[in-house]
């Protein structure tokens, strides 16, 4: 006990109880060196606990007497009002860290550091205590009120644990397109046992019937047709997955067979878009436009070229064929918000409120074709198509692989190709028909 310690507690409960903690305090320092040394045994440990335990006894009678509360005496001792099972005995701290204060006497180097705290009900325990280390504010973050603030909170998860806790997040899925050619196609499923296609196409017919007189000669018409055939196509992708990743994240691996099958047939769609387009009949009525017109159209804008692809669609099928337009996203909405000189919205004109008006992004900005898109067939070979097994070394390695698939059949009949014609864009019909 240091002298201003001894002065301020002799100052609190008179000369008679001083001296007895002062000369307690003394001998067990005695009791500590020895331990240090090597004397101490088990029996001298038990021997001292039970000394100090009647000097904290006859301390605490002088104490009453005076008027005094162990209480105070614990709280000028530094006292934190700690329960007694958190804490061991002064003898019980010193026996257990006998060791390491041997090391520090053989080594005349280094410094252990205790706190001496109480119960409150006359207990004298004692805890390490470290100076160094000031307490800080409990925060999330370092730093904290002073440099050197540790967090109270920290984490030490390994990284595959932290991807499994989002297991359950919620998915915000990519844009993605839809098989919109699909809808304006004549779209179909046939039996996947069937490894090919055939249909007749139609040619021109030889001769003609006419008026013929009476007794004269019959002329001869002959018709043509040709037996045409269309081999399938196939879309395929293959997809591998660990078995972990398939356990832990059964939902991202629904979602992720999911939308391969999405992605598969968007594909199968933007291949047929280009396929149509190539196949449809580029538009040549120029000249007997201008001249059912009287001349050249004037300054022709975007409904001008619609109106002239829907004209020779329908000379070219003898109907009214054509009921979808196909023009980009962008062109969509130009011609929706066309103005004449005076600033005014331009709506198509009536003429064309029978041909929708269909977009779509994947769309060329320029291209275009109008026609009756239900000459145009996809014949798709039974349904998507999913295997799951192993390549190579998968099984051992704990891997297995999806491979998913769609047979199809698309095709328009030469006799149906006049159905649908192509600009192939705006600029070139337009120029056809202007001046």
């Amino acid at each position: 006990m240091e002298e201003k310690e001894f002065e301020a507690l002799k100052a609190k409960l008179g000369e008679e109880a001083t001296q007895k903690i002062k000369q307690e305090l003394e001998n067990y320092k005695a009791v500590f060196q020895d331990m240090i040394k090597g004397h101490a045994t088990e029996e001298s440990m038990k021997q001292a606990r039970a000394d100090l335990q009647a000097s904290v006894d006859a301390v605490k009678e002088i104490v009453e007497k005076q008027g005094a509360s162990i209480t105070d005496i614990l709280l000028n001792l530094g006292s934190e009002g700690t329960k007694k099972s958190q804490f061991k005995s002064i003898a019980e701290k010193l026996y257990e860290d006998r060791e390491e204060l041997a090391n520090l006497f053989k080594n005349r180097h280094g410094v252990k550091e205790y706190m001496l705290v109480g119960d409150g009900n006359g207990g004298v325990f004692m805890k390490e205590h470290d100076t160094t280390k000031a307490a800080g504010p409990h925060a999330t973050i370092a730093d904290v009120g002073a440099s050197g603030n540790v967090s109270s909170i920290t984490q030490s998860i390994d990284a595959a644990t932290l991807l499994r806790l989002g297991g359950g997040a919620p998915i915000y899925d990519q844009y993605r397109n839809t098989p919109w050619i699909f809808d304006l196609a004549n779209t179909y499923t046939v039996g996947f046992e069937n490894p090919f296609f055939l249909y007749y196409n139609e040619k021109v017919k030889q001769g003609t019937s006419a008026t013929v007189p009476e007794g004269g000669e019959k002329p001869a018409v002959q018709y043509e047709y040709e037996l045409k055939s269309e081999t399938y196509k196939k879309e395929a992708c293959y997809v591998s997955f660990t078995q972990e990743f398939s356990i832990d994240f059964e939902r991202l691996h629904n979602e992720i067979m999911q939308k391969v099958r999405i992605d598969l047939v968007n594909r199968i769609n933007a291949a047929i878009q280009g396929r149509i387009l190539t196949a449809a009949t580029a538009y040549n009525q120029g000249a007997a436009y201008k001249a059912a017109a009287g001349g050249a159209i004037t300054d022709p804008n975007d409904w001008d070229v619609i109106a002239a692809l829907a004209a020779q669609a329908e000379n070219a099928t003898f109907t009214n064929a054509a009921n979808t337009a196909i023009v980009s996203t962008n062109k969509k909405w130009i011609m929706g918000t066309l103005k004449d000189e005076e600033k005014r919205w331009l709506g198509n004109p009536p003429i064309l409120s029978g041909i929708s008006m269909v977009s779509n992004p994947s769309w060329g900005n320029t291209n275009v074709i109008v026609g009756d898109m239900k000459q145009y067939n996809i014949a798709l070979r039974g349904g998507i198509i999913v295997r799951l097994g192993w390549i190579n070394d998968d099984f051992i390695k704990n891997k297995f692989g999806s491979v998913v698939e769609q047979f199809y059949f698309d095709y328009i009949s030469d006799a149906r190709k006049p159905a649908i014609v192509k600009g192939p864009d705006f600029s070139t019909v337009a120029e056809a028909i202007g001046a």
